[in-house]
């Protein structure tokens, strides 16, 4: 149980900007911080539920509540995961061999291609959240996307072939990893379950769009950089929670004309 309560901690140190308490990084206490990524997703998605409840009790209107929806994940996090979004998308961008694109994603600097990427994500995320309606049923589907999110990074960090033995991921990775990808499957399951509650089409769309997620950067880590790391899992983690919601919204309107 110690052990878990370890884990747990240094998930949150890790992996959000919340205070947690302190414990010690050794490998052992780390044997299943993976597994508890998602319990973040379940933090950042009560803070929109609350978000999408206040907006709805003041009467605020769509524009102000997807700002709400695009900017607490961020901030809840402290951006980590947007990192390696933007690490990953500035070394796609320059189509250099993969053994390039592995520099690039070392390079502390950002590069204009993972500025352009950032701002088409936060443009594109804010555009569809202004077509869901101010309600907290809108504040629980983005935070079960959220937790799909990180449990599918896990999934795809722990299942995938990793680009070497040396970088962080595959030291988070190298205990409990079959156990730690069983967990972010049940993960899974659950908020696909969850989506389809809430939304029978849209949220089976937003499943689809999570398997496809899994396929997209299983391919791009293999073929793009000769393995999975902990830019392509940040990645994977703030691209899926987009492409989820813009099948979630195109599924919404098509089949409800």
């Amino acid at each position: 149980m110690k052990q878990l309560f370890s884990s747990l901690c240094i998930c949150f140190s890790m992996f959000s900007a919340i205070p947690s308490p302190h414990v010690e990084w050794s490998k052992d206490n780390m044997r299943y911080m993976l597994c508890f990524l998602p319990v973040v997703g379940i933090v950042v998605g009560a803070v929109l539920v609350l978000w999408e409840a206040i907006c709805s009790a003041l009467g605020f209107e769509e524009i102000i509540s997807s700002v709400g929806l695009t900017l607490i994940p961020v901030l809840i996090t402290g951006g980590i995961h947007l990192d390696g979004y933007c690490d990953t998308a500035d070394a796609l961008a320059s189509h250099a061999l993969p053994e390039k694109k592995a520099q690039i994603l070392k390079d502390s600097n950002a590069g204009a291609f993972a500025v352009i990427y950032t701002g088409v994500f936060f443009l594109a995320f804010f555009a569809f959240g202004t077509e869901l309606e101010v309600c907290a049923k809108t504040g629980l589907l983005i935070g079960i996307m959220q937790v799909m999110s990180r449990a599918l990074s896990v999934f795809a960090s722990t299942v995938f072939p990793k680009a070497g033995t040396n970088g962080l991921l595959a030291f988070f990775t190298d205990s409990a990893s079959r156990k730690t990808a069983i967990v972010s499957l049940i993960w899974m399951i659950l908020c696909a379950c969850g989506l389809i509650v809430i939304s029978p089409i849209g949220g089976a769309f937003a499943v689809l769009a999570a398997i496809l997620c899994i396929a997209y950067i299983g391919l791009v880590a293999k073929k793009q950089f000769l393995g999975m790391n902990g830019d392509l899992a940040g990645y994977i983690n703030t691209l899926s929670g987009l492409i989820m919601l813009v099948f979630y919204i195109f599924a919404e309107r098509i089949f409800n004309i």
